[in-house]
């Protein structure tokens, strides 16, 4: 009964994150040679207060990159099978814009900013 109710109150919680969320556009990076097709890196982007949080939709190999005003605040390597979130909590940064790369291993870039 106390897992069941756990996994209530976790669901509720997500379920407020998820609702206050604010979404984050995603641009790919043009591609120079127009004879080389851009893959699309499977993610979707939110920032909820000062909380960022990337989703993965599938399994991916990625770099994620996040600059602010006081240059890069985070960076990570991500590579996984499953679909996958990664949350990165700008709470101790400034306020500003910031701008967030998502590079796969085949050069394939996703770019995005938004407001903190």
């Amino acid at each position: 009964m106390k897992a069941q109710v756990s996994l209530c109150l976790w669901g509720m919680c997500l379920w407020v994150l998820e609702t206050n969320a604010i979404d984050v556009k995603l641009q790919a990076k043009k591609v120079k040679d127009p004879n080389v097709p851009q893959q699309e890196i499977p993610v979707h982007a939110d920032m909820n207060n000062s909380l960022l949080g990337v989703h993965f939709l599938n399994g991916v190999d990625v770099t994620i990159t996040v600059v602010g005003p006081e240059g890069v605040v985070y960076q990570k390597e991500v590579t996984t099978p499953f679909p996958e979130s990664v949350y990165v909590d700008l709470s101790s940064y400034q306020k500003g814009e910031y701008t967030i790369y998502i590079k796969d291993k085949e050069g394939n870039l996703l770019w995005g900013n938004f407001m903190k």
